[in-house]
């Protein structure tokens, strides 16, 4: 078996991943109760001067304390009659969780409690709203407790019915219990995310806003906002790899003459190549991150790994340890970008079709192991197979590759295809 690795960190732009349609001069309700009151507050106060540009409102509805009953009971006063263009929906913990006594109230369903917010969730929608949902974020930063269990279940739900519905989803949960796994050891109730075990803090706020930035399509340089000139473009690239030796025509024309317009900087850099059955940890942890993602803090990173023929003594072995490794890449990534942008994990294209071909199943299987971990980090992905598939539908004929002197590249066509949807990407597309 045959591969090779390398790695191609493309530009970086502010994108968003599944999340709600903010557009100018909208206004946003969170209806709820109030346990995120403190995050709300931290990204209006953060995101002033983009909300105030784009004369977008964000305004808080629902008790604090409040069940989902009365959520149920007061969306027309609440949410219907305020005529807002989006409704994102919290979880109510007070259904589950008594605070004063500390523990999970006692005949709590969590399918009729799932069911009941599916109900209030379609009532808004047939109302014409357009809406997201919030996962729970904590019952008593104790995550073992029974009532945070209960929590993982709706959280679970929620999740699921997103992803089903498409429509947009606010995950306090996960980044809640990342954060209190690697900061709670001792199972405190209280005093790392919350004021009383269930209130958000203001250092909880600021864990929990990016889930709320990227839910609403946000982030702390603005929403889909226009690029400025201090805005930073990377273009990173291995040698050896297929967009080697025509790697500046993915900027020109066009993309050049429109970036020239918007960046101050606009800078390329190349970096030797590395074979997969020679992985070193600073091979995505040194020179991939530390030196360009993380210390160059784009507006995001668009990485590409692409394999190549190379021989390998145990193939299993070698991939288990570039899943490990992509893996790792895509979750320190993850979590440098949590706040300021967003990443895309690039595939490969292919042009070959047989999918017994030996080839054929080395690229499925590298497109794999980077998509599931761009999703398990809640990163983009980037299909080139999409623009590939796009472009012969309209014409059978159409090349992916160039065959060069000094080896094979991506055609200037294709080339042409990813500089325009990249262009899209970046907001200076046509």
């Amino acid at each position: 078996m045959y591969t090779k690795l390398f790695l191609i960190l493309l530009i970086v732009i502010n994108a968003q991943c599944l999340s709600a349609t903010v557009s100018d001069g909208d206004k946003v309700i969170i209806y709820g109760d109030g346990t995120a009151s403190a995050v709300v507050k931290y990204v209006e106060k953060e995101l002033k001067d983009v909300l105030k540009q784009r004369k977008i409102k964000i305004d808080e509805r629902g008790k604090k304390g409040s069940n989902l009953q009365s959520l149920i009971d007061s969306v027309e006063k609440e949410v219907l009659k305020k005529k807002p263009n989006l409704v994102l929906v919290t979880c109510t913990i007070a259904d589950v969780y008594d605070v004063k006594k500390k523990t999970m109230l006692d005949g709590f369903d969590v399918g009729v409690y799932v069911k009941n917010m599916e109900s209030l969730i379609a009532s808004l929608r047939s109302a014409g709203l357009s809406v997201a949902l919030a996962t729970p974020s904590v019952a008593g930063e104790n995550i073992s407790s029974e009532a945070n269990s209960a929590l993982d279940k709706i959280a679970e739900h929620i999740r699921a019915y997103c992803e089903k519905e498409s429509i947009a989803c606010c995950d306090f949960r996960k980044l809640t219990i990342k954060h209190l796994t690697a900061n709670n050891p001792d199972k405190k109730h209280k005093g790392i995310l919350t004021k009383d075990g269930v209130q958000i803090s203001k250092d909880g706020a600021v864990i929990l806003a990016p889930a709320l930035r990227k839910c609403l399509g946000m982030s702390s340089n603005g929403i889909g906002a226009p690029l400025v000139a201090s805005d930073r473009v990377l273009f990173f690239t291995g040698s050896g790899s297929p967009f080697t030796g025509t790697a500046k025509s993915l900027f020109k024309p066009k993309m050049q003459e429109r970036m020239d317009k918007k960046f101050a900087h606009l800078e390329q850099h190349v970096r030797p190549s590395f074979k997969l059955n020679a992985l070193k940890d600073r091979l995505f942890q040194k020179i991939a991150i530390e030196e360009t993602v993380i210390a160059q803090k784009a507006r995001v990173a668009f990485i590409h790994l692409t394999s190549q023929r190379h021989p390998v003594a145990d193939y299993k072995k070698y991939m288990d340890v570039v899943r490990a490794k992509v893996n790792k890449c895509c979750e320190k990534v993850s979590e440098a970008y949590a706040d300021s942008g967003t990443v895309f994990m690039m595939t490969e294209a292919t042009s070959i079709d047989d999918t017994n071909d030996p080839m054929r199943q080395v690229i499925d299987e590298m497109n794999k192991i980077v998509v599931d971990a761009a999703t398990a980090n809640d990163l983009q992905v980037m299909d080139l197979n999409v623009l590939l598939a796009a472009a012969r539908a309209e014409d059978p004929k159409f090349e992916l590759w160039l065959h060069g002197k000094f080896g094979t590249y991506y055609s200037q066509e294709f080339l042409h295809l990813v500089e325009a949807e990249m262009a899209q990407l970046v907001g200076v597309g046509d």
